[in-house]
């Protein structure tokens, strides 16, 4: 029979026992709670952004349209750890749900805009460390280091601290700041003044708010809170701010402050940071937070997408991103209209069609080609390309040359008259841009006259009869006219020396029928000879520029504006040639050109003298011997022309005269006269 005491003793064993493994169980709780907080706090706010989001994510943003049809945007690829992904190797892109063929993808650094909220409760200056730095501490520390270590020193990153203030928030300094010192200075002369609650949803739609107002600048938006996290499920609107901040696409991270972070401050942290796109860490020390700046300063590395887009409408679009699997959408709206075009053709003259002989065929009449101008305006603001360029005439499609749009929206063109005869033609101007849209212009009419030289009368010889056979005379008659001469000796003297001098008229006029040449007079001007220059009749010899086939001018209505003194090597031109348009060709060829040169030098399509507005330009069409202003050789961007200046085409030179300047020098007796085109 056991004893009272062994009884007891056996209890107390078996109680110890019990106690001890109890002891144990507790510990090895105690042990795997505290290793799985240890682990928890341990993890980078990588992993714990990839808790959040098991998959890669793909976003859309900064759609520009301001240059279409050229569009550009940034694309955000992130993988399972928020980190960014620059890789577009397999990116699909489409536009309205059609494939986009070709685009170009490359990484730019687009900076980012940190705006820090600081919870800074009646925990904030507590110290999680006995002799330890208090909380409020470490906040400005890590901000210090995010200043030092991660802000481009080139000012592409900006910080913005909003802190409590009342039953508000305030701007720490200002928004905005952008240099590290500016950030340190204001940090460090923080002081948190009455504790209290602060109203911290009020904080966080204040930096929404930040963010909104900032969001055109195109950096990368995000918000970092500080806080310790305790009750504020109680505190935070959460789908509310949540929505919001992923309307705006601002990422939303967060610092736990204290010396852990418990399983519902963690939860509670989540529901911000995971729906945005952002990530959480807990920062018993200030360095923790560098993984967070790590984070930051990496997505501030951006896809930059341009594409040529084939919208042709008005309207709300849609654009579309996959990459292997992962999809992205956002629409944007757009206005697209058709070009305008209308001809700049100053039509209040004729062109004059010259035939240099009188029976020369349309085809050999000068000139032959006629330079045109239409002007191209975009209504939506969005100059394209343009398809194709087509002149009507009287409905009907006629073949050009040398179509050029310039980046002044002007539309030239030679049109080929070479068949036709006088009348009246309706020009339209009919373009389709590169999107398919296309527009016409409305009819202009343009006159052509033709002038036939017409053939000198001639004056035939007289016809005589023929003298009627006579006999001998008689000694009779012998004596009768001797009777007579002897008589009327003078009259026949006065009428023998009329005969000869009618025969005199007859035989001069003869001579100048069967082409003789005549001396000319010294009052009437010889016309020279040339490609452009024709023999008119004596009436209108009093008018020299009638001796040039000068197309009408364009965009301008007036006298001639300019002209080119011909210096060396042009004697097929008289010394004074005008200018009589704002888009004239020079050249060898006749039939390409308003002013032909006959030198060998000369490229048959040579070079070409713009005027807008006075102001007179010249440019190489790529010509083989090049062309010269003041001895120095242009390239194919234009020259301006000034006063005076040397202009060589080959071995031909000239001088260029601005009228305005002739007549003045013509006024004061130091050049010789110029003529105007008459009006």
């Amino acid at each position: 029979m056991l004893r009272l005491d062994q009884i007891m003793h056996s209890r107390m064993d078996i109680y110890r026992d019990r106690h001890r493994n109890e002891g144990i169980m507790s510990i090895l709780k105690s042990t795997y709670t505290g290793l799985l907080l240890f682990l928890l706090m341990a993890l980078p706010p990588s992993f714990a952004a990839a808790a959040q989001s098991d998959r890669p994510r793909l976003q859309i943003t900064e759609i520009d349209t301001s240059r279409f049809p050229e569009i550009s945007f940034h694309l955000v690829y992130l993988d399972a750890d928020n980190r960014v992904i620059l890789d577009m190797s397999e990116l699909k892109l489409l536009e309205n749900g059609r494939s986009v063929g070709d685009f170009k993808a490359e990484p730019v650094d687009v900076g980012t805009e940190l705006i820090v909220v600081i919870d800074a409760n009646t925990s904030i200056e507590q110290q999680d460390e006995a002799g330890g730095p208090t909380r409020r501490e470490k906040v400005r520390d890590s901000i210090i280091r995010y200043a030092n270590l991660f802000m481009n020193p080139m000012q592409l990153d900006s910080m913005t601290m909003i802190v409590p203030e009342g039953d508000g928030g305030r701007f720490l300094d200002e928004a905005g700041l952008t240099f590290p010192n500016e950030v340190i200075n204001a940090i460090n002369f923080y002081e948190t003044g009455d504790l209290h609650e602060p109203n911290l949803n009020g904080l966080m739609n204040m930096a929404l708010e930040q963010a909104a107002s900032t969001r055109d600048e195109g950096r990368f938006q995000a918000i970092l809170l500080f806080s310790d996290a305790g009750n504020i499920s109680e505190r935070l609107d959460f789908d509310s701010l949540v929505e919001t901040a992923r309307d705006g696409q601002v990422a939303i991270y967060s610092g736990i402050l204290g010396s852990r972070a418990d399983a519902d401050e963690i939860e509670q942290v989540t529901r911000l940071t995971e729906p945005t796109g952002g990530a959480y860490t807990h920062m018993p020390n200030p360095v923790r937070t560098d993984e967070l700046y790590e984070l930051l300063q990496q997505r501030a590395n951006e896809a930059r997408i341009d594409y040529r887009s084939s919208i042709d409408s008005s309207g709300v679009h849609t654009l579309s991103a996959e990459i292997a699997g992962v999809l992205a959408e956002e629409s944007f709206e757009l206005v697209v209209e058709p070009p305008v075009v209308r001809m700049a053709v100053d039509n209040s003259r004729p062109i004059r069609r010259v035939a240099r002989e009188p029976d020369i065929s349309f085809e050999q009449m000068e000139p032959t080609h006629q330079p045109l101008v239409a002007e191209v305006a975009w209504p939506d603001e969005h100059p394209r390309i343009l398809d194709s360029a087509i002149l009507l005439v009287n409905g009907q499609e006629m073949p050009v040359q040398n179509t050029i749009l310039g980046d002044d929206g002007l539309l030239t063109f030679d049109w080929d008259i070479r068949f036709l005869d006088e009348g009246i033609y309706d020009l339209q101007v009919q373009v389709t841009d590169e999107l398919g849209l296309q527009s016409t212009s409305e009819p202009l009419p343009l006159a052509i006259e033709v002038d036939r030289i017409q053939p000198s009368p001639t004056t035939p010889p007289p016809t005589l009869p023929p003298p009627e056979p006579t006999s001998a005379p008689s000694s009779e008659s012998r004596i009768i006219s001797f009777s007579v001469i002897a008589i009327g000796g003078g009259a026949l003297i006065l009428l023998l020396f009329l005969v000869l001098l009618v025969t005199g008229i007859i035989l001069f006029r003869r001579r100048r029928s069967d082409g003789t040449p005549e001396q000319a007079s010294p009052s009437q001007p010889a016309t020279t000879a040339g490609p452009m220059a024709v023999q008119l009749p004596p009436d209108t010899q009093t008018d020299p520029a009638m001796t040039y086939a000068l197309p009408p001018e364009f965009a301008a209505v007036g006298l001639i504006g300019a002209l080119l003194e011909a210096i060396e090597n042009a004697p097929d031109h008289p010394t004074m040639i005008p200018i009589g348009g704002n888009n004239v060709a020079l050249g060898r060829d006749a039939k390409r050109v308003q002013i032909a040169f006959q030198d060998q030098s000369v490229s048959r399509l040579h070079a070409r003298i713009l005027e807008n507005q006075g102001l007179y330009r010249i440019y190489d069409e790529g010509s083989s011997s090049g062309t010269y202003v003041n001895y120095k050789r242009i390239g194919l961007s234009p020259q301006t022309l000034n006063d005076k200046d040397i202009i060589h085409l080959g071995r031909v030179q000239l001088r260029f005269h601005l009228a305005s300047a002739y007549r003045t020098n013509q006024a004061t007796g130091s050049e010789t006269e110029i003529y105007e085109t008459p009006q």
